[in-house]
């Protein structure tokens, strides 16, 4: 997410001509150093274009109430920008109605969005919405069902929900898919014991 956001401020820079000063400012926030690309948008004129920055150089410093504020304003500019920078926000501030809320939003404009639909799962799970969170993990595998993570994923839902026989096929397919991986293995296997099937 990071580097698409990093992407698009590359092209705003540059057709802006901020020249040396948007190049330090792209290359701060590239490196994490959020403090000093701060110091270098406030060096700057204020523009609509700068507010994504900000927003994004307060999320990285965990300021969250202060990047809700430039990502709210960021609204009129680039609304789909807007609602993942606030739902990250509220997700990671522990205002999980109000980012729920707002990745049902995203995914309704934008509805193969992967990264996006990974969130929302992960947060329906965590705010034990299981059946909701089931419906995101079976349509990251219809996007993919070649990516042993999204199996995982799905086997690990299956197992929040008790329900054994299905957390072993996902499992399996993620073993399947990634046999290298000990840690799928491990959640394979485990299952396995559970289903009382014989050892061997």
């Amino acid at each position: 997410m990071k580097r698409i956001t990093f992407c698009i401020g590359l092209s705003v820079m540059s057709l802006l001509g901020y020249g040396q000063i948007g190049n330090e400012i792209l290359t701060s926030i590239a490196l994490g150093k959020y403090s000093v690309a701060l110091e270098q948008i406030n060096e700057l004129p204020p523009s609509p274009e700068l507010i994504q920055f900000k927003a994004i150089a307060f999320g990285g410093l965990n300021m969250w109430d202060s990047a809700v504020v430039y990502y709210s304003k960021l609204t009129n500019i680039d609304t789909q920008l807007a609602k993942k920078g606030l739902a990250r926000c509220y997700e990671s501030v522990g205002n999980s109605s109000k980012a729920i809320d707002l990745y049902k939003q995203i995914l309704a404009d934008d509805s193969l969005n992967a990264s996006i639909i990974t969130r929302y799962a992960n947060l329906l799970r965590s705010s034990s919405l299981h059946n909701q969170a089931l419906e995101q993990f079976q349509k990251l595998i219809e996007l993919d069902s070649t990516c042993a993570k999204y199996w995982e994923m799905l086997g690990d839902q299956y197992k929040a929900m008790n329900m054994t026989v299905e957390s072993t096929t996902a499992y399996n397919k993620a073993y399947l898919l990634n046999s290298n991986n000990l840690f799928v293995a491990s959640k394979y296997f485990a299952q396995l014991i559970k289903s009382n099937v014989p050892l061997q």
